[in-house]
């Protein structure tokens, strides 16, 4: 066996040490799905919560929390809908 032969027996070297992402990334603010998002949203809206608020604690943008307000009241029967 030749010296080049030699030096690839062995376990090799990992190509890469940083960490690595592994499977599907969550939603938004770290919900699987959007509907678990917008029901959070709809949880923490009822109790007050204001659109900058909701961005700063969902760790999302002014214009994702407005959407996620508008479709989570959209998805609201009409009696739980309050002005």
């Amino acid at each position: 066996m030749s010296e080049l032969e030699a030096a690839f027996i062995g376990p090799r070297h990992p190509q890469s040490t940083k960490p690595m992402k592994r499977g599907r990334p969550l939603f938004r603010a770290g919900f699987r799905t959007r509907a678990e998002f917008l029901q959070a949203v709809a949880e923490r809206r009822a109790r007050g919560y204001t659109v900058s608020h909701l961005a700063k604690v969902f760790g999302v943008a002014w214009w994702t929390a407005h959407r996620a307000v508008v479709d989570s009241e959209a998805l609201l029967p009409d009696t739980e809908k309050t002005l």
